[in-house]
């Protein structure tokens, strides 16, 4: 984008993926559905949203796929905190919907994970038969501020410990 910032504009991710696919390049094309579901709480008043803001409909998060149809698609698999102000919020039923919807394209979804209880809604959509292309496919995104950590977890175990 000219800003400089991240966008979903279906016309941007267009030119990027005919640009790829008029080059003749074997390759997999793995495109995010993860704009759209941030929200940017006020500081003095949770009810406020900051300008950051960018929540839309699943719907409109997945225009791109169902124009396009990559081959995989992100799905990040649960909501949680992004810094001190922000949240990202993929409810089930938008994850439901998403993967529906990637199933229905023959697009396969990449299950993206940031938290361990992430997991949960993923194998919840793997149980309910939305997920094509056995076996799933996980990305762990670890090391994101208030996600899981990525190493052993020996200094997250001894704090936990101290701390209890």
């Amino acid at each position: 984008m000219e800003t400089g910032k991240g966008g979903r504009d279906p016309a941007h991710f267009r030119e990027v993926v005919e640009r790829i696919r008029d080059s003749g390049t074997d390759i997999i094309l793995n495109l995010t559905v993860g704009m759209g579901a941030q929200i940017q709480i006020g500081e003095l008043d949770p009810r406020v949203q900051g300008t950051e803001t960018d929540l839309v409909p699943a719907q409109e998060r997945f225009r791109h796929i169902e124009e396009l149809k990559p081959e995989i698609c992100t799905l990040d698999c649960g909501s949680m905190n992004f810094g001190e102000d922000t949240v990202v919020v993929n409810r089930l039923m938008d994850l439901r919907w998403m993967a529906q919807r990637a199933k229905d394209l023959g697009v396969k979804p990449e299950l993206e994970v940031f938290d361990m209880g992430q997991i949960q809604h993923a194998l919840t959509l793997i149980r309910e038969g939305l997920i094509i292309n056995a076996p799933p496919l996980f990305q762990f995104c670890l090391d994101i501020a208030s996600g899981a950590p990525a190493d052993s977890g020996g200094d997250h175990c001894d704090a936990i410990n101290v701390a209890a």
